[in-house]
Order: structure tokens, then C-alpha cells, then sequence
């Protein structure tokens, strides 16, 4: 119903691939040049989708969706590296937080110890010039 009142409105144009009447207009033929194309735009698509298809099959763009895949993985690796590296430098920084502390603490141990060893030594020294000494 729509489309015969469009066609008594515009004029009627019949598609050069399907054979079917439209109306003259660009709803429903695509413009080139100023003119509309002769193909209605539900062929021109079929067209344009079976033609990219066949380059696919063929090869042509082909190529290059698997060139363009592979820099996608290549891109995707080299971000999944970095992302691992920070994962790393984060689980260093945290280690070494908790080095930082347990090494606090065997610090003061070993001043404890060699406060310790310093007494013995010079007790042992004292000890030693009395024994020479008498």
C-alpha cells in the first residue's frame, strides 16, 4: 500500500537485478553521480555483501584481516607481558616491605649480639693482661 502510493507520488523505477517496481526515490535506489543507481538498494547490498565475501574467500582481504589479527595478538602478548612485569614489581615492592621489617628486626638482634660478643672480648682481653700481668 505504501509503496504503490510512493510510486503514483514519485514515478515508478524498475530494479535492474530483481525485476521489482519501486518508487523513483532514494529510499529505495541508491544515488551515483547525481542520479539513482540502476540496482534497488536491497540487490547493491546482496552485492556489495556477496562481493566482500568472494574477496575474503579469495584471498584479497584475507591477507590482511590475518596480518592485522596477528598484530592484534602481537600487541595483546606485549600487554599481557607488561601487565605480568607490574604484577611483578608490585609483588617486589610488597616483599620487599615485608623484608624491610624483618630485616629491622634481625638488625637490632645482631647489635643485641654484638653488644654481647663486645663485652665478652673485652672481659676476655682484661682477663688476659691480668693473667700476663701477674
Amino acid at each position: 500500500m505504501k509503496i504503490a502510493k510512493l510510486i503514483k507520488e514519485h514515478g515508478e523505477k524498475i530494479c535492474s537485478v530483481c525485476g521489482k517496481p519501486y518508487p523513483n526515490t532514494a529510499d529505495y535506489f541508491y544515488r551515483t553521480g547525481g542520479r539513482l543507481r540502476p540496482d534497488c538498494i536491497k540487490c547493491q547490498d546482496r552485492k556489495q555483501k556477496n562481493k566482500t565475501i568472494s574477496e575474503l574467500k579469495s584471498g584479497v582481504d584475507y591477507k590482511k584481516i590475518v596480518a592485522q589479527n596477528k598484530e592484534i595478538q602481537d600487541l595483546k602478548r606485549t600487554v599481557g607481558l607488561q601487565s605480568e612485569n607490574i604484577r611483578k614489581h608490585v609483588n617486589i615492592m610488597n616483599f620487599s616491605e615485608i623484608e624491610k621489617k624483618s630485616l629491622k628486626e634481625s638488625i637490632k638482634e645482631n647489635e643485641k649480639w654484638n653488644k654481647v660478643l663486645f663485652t665478652c672480648l673485652v672481659i676476655y682481653i682484661l682477663g688476659s693482661w691480668l693473667i700476663i700481668l701477674t
